[in-house]
């Protein structure tokens, strides 16, 4: 009898060990199922990830903030956090479809993200500028820019100059046909200048020259003019375009700042 009690308490005791052994998997797959994945920032290469459908989703940015998102705002709402560090993202398709937006950040650094809309829960990914990857913006390279107004100003000229507008009552705007750089490989002709109180805007065209595709990168374009705080790579169409098709074109946004950052 004390035999059959004491086999009873054994199978007792490996059915509890077994039991918390299952809910210990389970609330480690739980958490790696909805723990906020992080990536790196690389502008060479984009990010891939889900939100949801008819959610609020947070994208977090760590060692730095964004002063521009690119993209077709048809398909998303958008909301800024007071510290320029957090933004929140609703989309407005339908599940199974594809948004694609443009981080621009300060020092022409910028960060393309894809995202697959889907039916769950709202979503936090959180992208990293300080990642040990060649491609990281330095504490050197990134120049926090205090004033909310004058992100808002820089914000507001690159659409402007993205989308073509003119509007003399708050830019100077010239229409210019200068050339910037030519070499065998690629011709850089500034189009048109914008200049509000201490910002001023560059239109640049980008030729091919060649007969193969033209990789572009905002460190090409970071010299070419003093005090840069904002790069584009633009179709001009509100579109990102990294990559130039052979004898094709393209247009890059820069505004710089006189001076220092306030």
């Amino acid at each position: 009898m004390k035999g059959g009690v004491r086999i009873l308490k054994n199978k007792l005791y490996l059915a509890a060990k077994l039991s918390l052994s299952v809910k210990l998997l389970l609330i480690i797959f739980i958490y790696s199922a909805f723990a906020a994945p992080e990536f790196n920032f690389n502008p060479r290469k984009r990010i891939e990830a889900q939100i949801a459908v008819n959610e609020l989703n947070r994208i977090g940015v760590i060692g730095g903030e964004v002063i521009e998102v690119i993209g077709d705002e048809n398909k998303y709402s958008l909301y800024w956090s007071g510290d320029f560090r957090n933004l929140f993202i609703k989309p407005k398709v339908e599940v199974g479809e594809i948004i694609e937006l443009s981080l621009i950040l300060p020092q022409g650094g910028a960060q393309d993200i894809r995202f697959t809309v889907g039916d769950m829960l709202g979503r936090t990914i959180f992208i990293n500028l300080g990642s040990k990857d060649d491609f990281r913006l330095t504490e050197k390279s990134i120049k926090p820019l205090a004033n909310k107004e004058l992100k808002s100003e820089i914000a507001r000229m690159m659409r402007a100059m993205i989308n073509k507008e003119g509007c003399s009552c708050r830019y100077y705007v010239q229409e210019l046909k200068r050339t910037i750089k030519k070499s065998k490989t690629v011709q850089i002709t500034q189009e048109a200048s914008y200049r509000y109180r201490n910002l001023s805007g560059a239109v640049l065209l980008i030729k091919n020259l060649t007969s193969k595709p033209l990789n572009l990168d905002e460190a090409d374009f970071s010299n070419i003019f003093k005090n840069t705080v904002a790069i584009n790579l633009g179709s001009g169409s509100g579109q990102t375009m990294r990559v130039i098709k052979p004898r094709g074109a393209a247009r890059v946004f820069i505004i710089t700042k006189e001076g220092e950052h306030d």
